[in-house]
């Protein structure tokens, strides 16, 4: 066998000291803890914005946070990397960027009465949609009303046509209820201080990083309480009479929610709307400029330190797991600040069936969601029994929308949706 060089011998030896050295006491930690991007970190805040709590959104502290004030979601992907921290902070300050994140589900809210459709611009109304199969069971079950026969089959039919479920809106005001996700922030800041930050204090008489910790936290917790948060996610005029609307995905969607907004609540069809004109712009930039520098400022002195680094990047990897937690986390409708109450439900494998038992029970409100679901034009049948339904409406609207204690219209009666599969749809006298 051939005798291994002393060069040899010396580069291996380099190698395995390196690997020990690094795991041991890990270098370059920035860029470990740089791995979250400010995305992530923006949906944890609109999560838990506007909470019950004014002004405080207690997300953890991660070094992901830095992107959000110099990374505008709005500047090309080449400027985003090329662009120093310091300058793109200022840049990003000083701009027009919004601060809530687009919604994560594209869906269309329908006027119910006017039949006025519009892309939704809410983050609020698109996670309510989103995390429907998380929280409509619960309120189902909790209902009186769920008892009523036939709605326990529709409300678990296999997903083959259109289900429609009716909420009654419990006073929306946009301000959220207590609940897990909202105070975790408060646990994983005692695992962050107690456990990894005091430890090396006692073991090393290191107190970097439960201080690091500690000013991390003070940032995270003032960069979430910019009251532009809540201006974004729920400022928007009460109703002054009730206003039912419609929240779906569009054509070839399986679920639609029917929302019935009274006196008080939020205007979901304006929260739903475009880009609203916000009270204080300047302070917001003032503050995102303020916080930017600071953040900078942190992130660099972190960037230096090379001692018991494991604790730091502890603390940086258990807020990145927290945040990820708190933006994917599904919540009930009340801990969004939007209590509901169940009303009904109808579904069947037809769309055009389920149309027509809403209808029956909502008039005009079938009517309203045509348009979306069928964008065609309709057959002479489907002609004939909508204009019914029209008349019909046109009538019980001069009656003055009276309605029984089931909260179904009281008006002439619908003919069985059953005409969908026949040849000709037979008018009533």
């Amino acid at each position: 066998m051939h005798r291994m060089s002393s060069g040899s011998i010396s580069a291996t030896a380099g190698t395995s000291y390196w690997l020990h050295s690094q795991w041991t006491n890990p270098n370059d930690i920035f860029t470990i803890l740089s791995i979250l991007g400010g995305d992530v970190v923006r949906k944890a805040i609109g999560q838990l914005a506007a909470g019950p709590v004014p002004y405080f959104c207690p997300v953890s502290f991660s070094f992901g946070w830095v992107r959000i004030l110099v990374w505008p979601t709005s500047w090309p992907r080449l400027m985003r990397r090329q662009v120093p921290f310091a300058v793109s902070a200022m840049l990003s300050a000083f701009g027009d960027d919004r601060l809530m994140p687009p919604p994560e589900l594209e869906c269309v809210l329908i006027n119910a009465n006017s039949g006025c459709a519009r892309t939704n611009r809410s983050w609020l109304l698109a996670h309510l949609l989103r995390d429907l199969d998380f929280w409509m069971p619960q309120l189902i079950s909790t209902s009186s009303k769920s008892t009523q026969p036939g709605k326990e089959q529709e409300t678990h039919r296999s997903k083959a046509g259109l289900r429609v479920t009716v909420w009654r809106c419990e006073t929306i005001t946009g301000k959220g209820r207590h609940d897990f996700v909202y105070w975790s922030g408060i646990f994983v800041l005692l695992v962050q201080l107690l456990a990894l930050g005091v430890l090396p204090l006692v073991l090393f008489g290191e107190y970097f990083t439960i201080m690091i910790t500690a000013c991390g936290t003070v940032l995270a917790w003032l960069s979430g309480a910019l009251p532009q948060w809540v201006e974004e996610k729920s400022l928007v005029r009460q109703l002054s009479k009730k206003k039912d609307v419609l929240v779906t995905e569009g054509s070839g969607a399986y679920e639609m929610i029917m929302l019935r907004a009274q006196p008080g609540d939020l205007d979901l069809e304006a929260l739903a709307g475009s880009r609203r004109d916000l009270s204080n712009p300047a302070l917001t930039r003032t503050c995102c400029a303020l916080l930017a520098i600071s953040w900078i400022v942190l992130l660099i002195t972190v960037a230096g330190w090379e001692q018991h680094t494991w604790y730091i990047l502890g603390v940086g990897i258990i807020g990145m797991i927290h945040n990820i937690f708190v933006a994917g986390s599904e919540r009930m409708p009340a801990a969004s600040g939007t209590p509901l109450e169940y009303e009904a439900v109808f579904a069947d494998n037809k769309v055009m069936k389920v149309l027509w038992k809403l209808e029956d029970a909502y008039p005009r409100a079938g009517a309203s969601t045509l348009g979306t679901f069928f964008s065609g034009v309709l057959n002479e049948k489907e002609k004939n029994a909508w204009q019914f339904a029209a008349e019909r409406f046109e009538h019980w609207k001069s009656r003055g929308y009276p309605r029984g204690r089931n909260t179904k219209a009281v008006a002439w009666t619908m003919p069985n949706a059953e005409w969908v599969d026949n040849v000709d749809f037979i008018r009533p006298p």
